[in-house]
């Protein structure tokens, strides 16, 4: 599995909640059996340079990927699986852009 993921952050702000989210991207980096430290940062000031009105936001790369507290486990390694260049849906869904 050729991997270009470099690093992966949950952005929040003293608004927003990180913990379901981040919980859930543990379960997902752990089932895809990457080995990358999942950095949480408190950062309005960097949210609003992204564009980001609420959070918490899923960066992949510093690129903000997921926005919410509401991704479960799956939408979190189909948004890895892209960055991996892998087909995250296993090639039977027919409309993402892997497939």
């Amino acid at each position: 599995m050729k991997n270009k993921i470099k690093n992966i952050t949950i952005l929040f702000d003293d608004y927003s909640s990180s913990n379901f989210l981040f919980e859930e991207t543990k379960k997902a980096v752990k089932e895809l059996k990457l080995s990358f430290p999942i950095e949480q940062v408190n950062d309005r000031k960097k949210m609003s340079k992204l564009g980001l009105n609420s959070g918490p936001a899923l960066l992949i790369n510093e690129i903000p990927v997921l926005v919410g507290d509401f991704y479960k486990k799956e939408d979190i390694k189909s948004a890895l699986g892209f960055f991996m260049k892998e087909k995250s849906c296993g090639g039977s869904c027919h409309s993402c852009s892997h497939c």
